[in-house]
């Protein structure tokens, strides 16, 4: 299935959309946190979890291909109606009718980009949060480690890297809820979480601060979901685990 838009697409697709450049060439040149934080979770023994990461945040070429064709699209009919609405009263007709008709060119080529993508934005849908929580699932573990390692920074600033990245603490609020399957709510806290219960280490600061951020968020993912206060709460618990995070790796509040 297409996966969701690691941090690295997105990038590189606002970056496009401000230069023009080359979507495939620009997206190569991007830095993941959730491939970092793969390959941390390598270390520590997680090779199963790693893959699955690096599977889900893999880009998908003909998806891409169509992406680039939808953006350039895009930005061409923006364009065009853009020119046909600054044209000045004056004028003529016939320049008027040209405009219009590339805008309505420009807009039909939009439209046939946009069915080419449906089938996997309604994939993504039907998948929605499957590559979140694989990633909260690896940050969790990752501050366990790094809550009783005697160098926690690493393993911290992987999984802070990783929260950060989404930059959408609502979002992750959906996501760390959603822990079922994609159409059921208020699912069983997987087994994985429950392990924060038992967490111990050294009590020195970063230690103690990456097993509060676990804490936090076993905390957010028990989180009910029956209304805007649970949303907010959740996101609230997040955004706090994250800071926590980033102290961990030692890079205070």
């Amino acid at each position: 299935m297409p996966k969701r838009q690691s941090t690295a697409a997105k990038k590189a697709r606002n970056q496009q959309r401000a230069t023009g450049g080359k979507y495939t060439e620009l997206l190569r040149n991007q830095s993941s946190p959730e491939l970092r934080l793969a390959a941390v979770l390598r270390t520590i023994g997680q090779q199963g979890l790693a893959e699955r990461i690096d599977a889900a945040m893999a880009p998908d070429p003909e998806y891409d291909r169509l992406e680039e064709i939808y953006a350039e699209a895009e930005a061409l009919s923006y364009g065009a109606w853009q020119r046909l609405d600054d044209a000045p009263s004056h004028t003529p007709a016939v320049e008027r009718r040209r405009l219009r008709a590339e805008a309505e060119r420009r807009a039909a080529a939009l439209k046939e980009a946009k069915a080419a993508l449906e089938p996997y934005w309604l994939d993504y849908e039907l998948h929605l949060h499957d590559d979140d929580h694989l990633l909260i699932r690896g940050v969790v573990l990752m501050l366990a480690h790094a809550g009783k390692a005697a160098n926690p920074a690493p393993f911290a600033q992987a999984a802070a890297d990783a929260l950060h990245a989404a930059g959408d603490w609502l979002w992750l609020s959906d996501a760390i809820r959603y822990l079922g399957t994609p159409r059921r709510r208020d699912a069983r806290v997987p087994e994985w979480l429950s392990l924060v219960d038992a967490l111990t280490g050294p009590d020195a600061p970063q230690q103690a601060s990456a097993r509060e951020a676990c804490r936090l968020l076993a905390e957010a993912a028990r989180m009910p979901s029956r209304g805007d206060e649970d949303w907010t709460a959740c996101a609230e618990l997040t955004e706090s685990a994250a800071a926590l995070a980033r102290a961990a790796a030692g890079g205070g509040h």
